[in-house]
């Protein structure tokens, strides 16, 4: 179970950053939160 976990937050990475990629332009705005996921 804790692997099929582990790969539900890989997943919501993945996602999170393919839409700050989309949304780049509000990267600014959202820099503070984002910039921890990013990394």
């Amino acid at each position: 179970m804790f692997h099929y976990y582990f790969f539900i937050i890989k997943e919501i990475i993945k996602v999170a950053s393919a839409f700050a990629t989309r949304i780049s332009y509000k990267k600014r705005i959202l820099s503070p939160f984002c910039h921890p996921l990013l990394i």
